[in-house]
């Protein structure tokens, strides 16, 4: 598993909202990353989050090679029209082990984000998966922490589990990451309804 960040050194969003001339002669950047296979297909792709102190910066929050190979990374403007200094950034982090006490308080029923998709989360075989009943789906979901788990299928999606007041688990939390969507880079929000 990998994560993949761009960092502006001068980050886009410091300059809106001026006159496009004057952006291209700040250096700002308005970052997006491409992932390629080796075949050359668009992998994923991931534009600025909308998150924190520097929204433009862009983020893969999780991959997982389907085969081996040599992967491109193509790190540019968002729109192709500037140029600037950034750093790249790759993570690599492996799957991690979650007692399956833990991973049957996150089993039941979810209705998730503003599409109000039905999501049945059950173990098997000692693996979490999510099973979306609109898309006919089951997506494993794969553990980075304790309460953090990948979805990885076209793109990446992360899915952070949470406790109400009681202690119990009420929903997650899921930032999608995926490619082709107008949802990428935003947190939408499930909760536990059984």
């Amino acid at each position: 598993m990998f994560s993949i960040e761009m960092l502006a050194e001068i980050p886009m969003e410091e300059f809106w909202p001026r006159e496009q001339a004057e952006q291209h002669q700040t250096g700002a950047l308005d970052t997006t990353l491409f992932l390629l296979a080796p075949d050359g297909t668009l992998l994923e792709r991931s534009v600025g989050s909308d998150e924190g102190p520097y929204a433009s910066d862009a983020k893969i929050l999780a991959f997982r090679a389907p085969a081996d190979g040599v992967y491109r990374i193509e790190a540019r403007s968002h729109l192709d029209d500037h140029a600037g200094k950034y750093t790249l950034i790759l993570n690599s982090f492996g799957q991690k082990t979650v007692d399956l006490e833990i991973l049957e308080r996150y089993v039941g029923n979810y209705l998730e984000g503003p599409w109000q998709f039905h999501v049945n989360v059950y173990i098997q075989d000692g693996q979490l998966y999510s099973f979306v009943e609109e898309m006919q789906l089951d997506i494993m979901l794969i553990p980075i922490s304790e309460t953090e788990f990948i979805q990885p299928s076209e793109g990446s999606t992360l899915m952070v589990f949470t406790q109400g007041d009681t202690g119990q688990v009420d929903g997650y939390n899921l930032y999608v990451s995926t490619i082709n969507t107008v949802n990428a880079g935003k947190w939408f929000r499930a909760e536990k309804t059984e």
